[in-house]
């Protein structure tokens, strides 16, 4: 490998880096804008902790919603920005739902969550995400697990 290869591969895992952390950034700055009142017509006080895990986890499901329908195998950067929006939707999702649980018990299942007592069955994004990301990653996944043997 030539000196040039190697600062070519550098610069490419910086960009992958980068698209993986990005999704995050996106999403932290979010947790101090108010998007719940341009969505509402009424104004909507932010005095439950969890509105603000709530704006970050919504703004991180839109990013892995657009990034999934932009990425391709040919540009993996963007696929890159589909996997670290996947973990930023799950880490903000799951942490508001631990808020919740601060009030209410949350009770987690395969596919479903519940909140409270009499709750109706609730789709658990989380893992639906978690998931998806995984079946769109499968190819670095069995390829991963083909070199270890």
């Amino acid at each position: 490998m030539t000196g040039r290869d190697a600062g070519e591969n550098l610069n490419e895992e910086l960009v992958y880096t980068l698209a993986i952390l990005a999704p995050g950034i996106i999403s932290s700055i979010f947790v101090f804008i108010p998007i719940e009142n341009y969505l509402s017509a009424y104004i909507v006080p932010s005095t439950f902790v969890w509105y603000r895990l709530w704006r970050a986890a919504l703004i991180a499901l839109l990013l892995w919603i657009v990034s999934g329908f932009i990425y391709s195998e040919k540009r993996y950067s963007w696929k890159m920005f589909f996997l670290g929006s996947a973990i930023t939707f799950m880490v903000f999702h799951y942490w508001f739902l631990w808020s919740i649980n601060m009030v209410r018990p949350v009770r987690l299942y395969p596919l479903f969550y519940f909140v409270g007592d009499n709750s109706p069955y609730i789709l658990d994004m989380g893992q639906v995400v978690g998931l998806i990301t995984l079946y769109a990653f499968r190819g670095e996944i069995l390829g991963s697990l083909k070199n270890r043997h």
